[in-house]
């Protein structure tokens, strides 16, 4: 006897089709549109609202008020404490909250 050869469906070519560049396209574009939302989202929701006074006057006597936190800070034994003793001082004198408009 021989094999019976039944007759087959058409084979699909396979490979990159129209349907996949579209898909990739729009998966490309919905990526990059996410990721930018949430950068604008960390960038909107991070800033405090506070502003220094004269920055660059304040960035030029930088020096000199670290020095001044530090010999205000150098009661403390532990490092960690004169570094947030050091740290609540600078802030104290930059930082002046913006007025809501």
């Amino acid at each position: 006897m021989s094999p019976t050869v039944l007759p087959t469906a058409p084979r699909q070519q396979q490979g990159l089709r129209g349907r996949h560049v579209l898909a990739g396209f729009l998966g490309f574009f919905a990526i990059v549109f996410v990721v930018n939302g949430a950068m604008m989202y960390a960038a909107v929701s991070t800033y405090s609202g506070l502003v220094a006074n004269e920055p660059y006057r304040k960035g030029l006597h930088y020096n000199e008020r670290l020095a001044a936190a530090e010999r205000a800070c150098t009661h403390h034994a532990y490092p960690s404490e004169r570094h947030a003793c050091m740290q609540e001082r600078l802030v104290e004198s930059q930082v002046i909250p913006v007025a809501n408009q």
